[in-house]
């Protein structure tokens, strides 16, 4: 999808892909990428709904409860450590903190640079999208 307005005849065929294109990236892959699934190829189906589906078609009531606290304790750690971080990052020197958004922004740029992004264009992207890597590289 990238090299796209490069390479206009480019296409992709992918074989038994796992579902991860959103609404915002299915218009740039609808005229250059076929998905082929296999019949009973699971993967290509496999979804959030489709696996909540399935626990509570398979599990007992006490089973999806205890499953529930479960996820609801890892989510408890992952805002945990969350918040840890972020609480870290406020108690360091201002000037470490400066440093490290450089570095990382210099980091940013050297990873689209690498994907065939031009420089100039790499960091324009960074800026626009808030230093986000992931919507500058669909960006450039």
């Amino acid at each position: 999808i990238l090299l796209r307005p490069r390479i206009s005849s480019i296409f992709c065929y992918g074989f038994g892909m796992p579902a991860c294109v959103d609404e915002r990236l299915l218009p740039a892959a609808i005229d250059c990428v076929v998905s082929v699934v296999n019949r009973d190829d699971m993967i290509p189906r496999l979804s959030v709904n489709s696996v909540q589906h399935l626990v509570e078609t398979v599990l007992c009531n006490g089973q999806v409860a205890k499953t529930k606290a479960w996820m609801a304790e890892d989510w408890q750690a992952v805002k945990d450590v969350h918040r840890l971080l972020e609480l870290r990052q406020r108690s360091a020197p201002s000037s470490a903190r400066d440093g490290a958004s450089a570095a990382s922004s210099e980091e940013k740029v050297a990873v689209l640079v690498e994907a065939g992004i031009r420089r100039a264009s790499a960091e324009r992207a960074l800026q626009e999208e808030d230093g986000d890597l992931a919507r500058a590289l669909l960006r450039a």
